[in-house]
């Protein structure tokens, strides 16, 4: 009997589980390839139904000329993947009036063809995604874009566009996700909520997600699994947002550098209510980005896989030490699924401590009846992955 209640238990667990994955695509939002990004997409491959790389670039500059260009990516670590490719071809930098906005849409279906043939036939690509925060003044011209897109683009190849929460407070939105298979909703945003700035907002995206599925098209919902780097003013108030591969702090004493992250047990938390909505028209997830390698503002592949794959997000660690020589050195292990990440405080339990130094980042931040505190300094880069540990410091009874 309890064999029994064990597999109908197993069974359940993996049917729970699955449901994660089924329909989930990831985004690769890269501009150069290299092994590690092979490796990544060779994971990614075993855990998502699609891969979605940025393919081209259309810029403006300002203007309304478009330049049209190429991603230089490595077609060998996409073209044996066995799951559904979608190439995204980025839109920005327009400024223009309506009537060239309307003129616009043969240059900017000629291009987005052009580059759907080449995906093809170097790849072989089963999508086009538009990405382009079209003003809402603006979406009854993107219709046209679009309209003029479908009829261009082979009969094989899915149409799909992102969008974003403004977009559809216009009368116009319904009309532009007309001509396309379905729409992303991206929720993702440096913004102040209320508390500070954050990436996304819980209550705020849910609102979104729940208006999106009033239109009677098939949506995905793209979910922020990155950090950003941005600059503070004195006033408080955001100065700009940095580079993703910022690395370094600012020399202008005048700014200050703060880390804006997703909190993965906050995006699980969005994630669980939006299965438990049954929304009629909501069709699957898509985590942005894929990491590859040790990028800085990304989660770890381990964070983001343990979530795509629907296990319970916990996160845990311990302190421990070891004797060498006449001193003890600190280490950090993660014990949990979750990076993590700056700022971190580690408390570590040990009596009568004379002396104590950190190391790799961490510094002595102070002592308590029980032990002493070490902290990762300002190194805001800093992010432990699941199962692994680090020397943080050393002590001297």
């Amino acid at each position: 009997m309890f064999g029994g209640l064990r597999f109908a238990f197993a069974i359940f667990c993996a049917l729970f589980a699955a449901q994660f994955c089924k329909a989930a695509q990831v985004y690769l939002w890269r501009q150069s390839y290299d092994e590690d990004t092979g490796k990544s997409l060779e994971i990614a491959a075993r855990h998502f139904e699609a891969v979605n790389f940025l393919q081209a670039k259309i810029s403006f500059g300002g203007g309304n000329k478009p330049r049209l260009a190429l991603i230089p990516i490595n077609a060998d670590y996409l073209r044996g993947l066995k799951v559904k490719k979608i190439a995204c071809i980025r839109i920005s930098g327009l400024s223009a009036s309506e009537k060239e906005y309307a003129a616009l849409a043969p240059k900017i279906s000629k291009m987005v063809r052009f580059c759907a043939l080449k995906a093809a036939e170097s790849i072989g690509i089963d999508e086009i995604q538009i990405d382009f925060d079209c003003p809402e003044s603006k979406l009854v011209f993107y219709a046209l874009w679009l309209e003029e897109i479908r009829a261009v683009l082979p009969k094989n190849l899915s149409l799909s566009i992102t969008a974003v929460p403004s977009q559809m407070n216009a009368k116009n939105f319904e009309k532009a996700v007309t001509h396309c298979d379905y729409f992303t909703l991206q929720i993702h945003n440096i913004a102040n909520y209320g508390g500070g700035l954050k990436i996304f907002d819980f209550e705020n995206a849910l609102s979104e997600i729940r208006r999106a599925d009033k239109f009677g098209k098939k949506f995905m919902v793209a979910l922020p699994t990155y950090s950003h780097f941005v600059e503070i003013g004195e006033n408080g108030k955001l100065s700009r947002v940095l580079s993703e591969n910022f690395a370094g702090v600012s020399e202008r004493a005048s700014l200050r550098i703060k880390k804006i992250s997703s909190n993965p047990l906050e995006v699980e938390k969005l994630l669980l209510s939006i299965k438990e909505l049954e929304l009629k028209n909501f069709c699957g997830e898509i985590y942005f980005r894929l990491p590859c390698g040790n990028e800085i503002s990304n989660w770890s592949l381990e964070t983001l896989l343990s979530l795509a794959q629907g296990e319970n997000l916990k996160l845990s660690h311990r302190v421990f030490t070891a004797e060498a020589g006449n001193v003890y050195d600190v280490f950090l292990e993660n014990t949990g699924n979750v990076d993590l990440c700056a700022p971190f405080k580690a408390f570590c339990k040990i009596e009568n401590a004379k002396y104590c130094e950190g190391v790799g980042g961490f510094v002595f931040n102070g002592r308590t009846d029980g032990g002493v505190i070490l902290k990762n300094g300002d190194d805001l880069t800093f992010k432990l992955k699941p199962n692994k540990k680090i020397k943080i410091g050393w002590i001297k009874k």
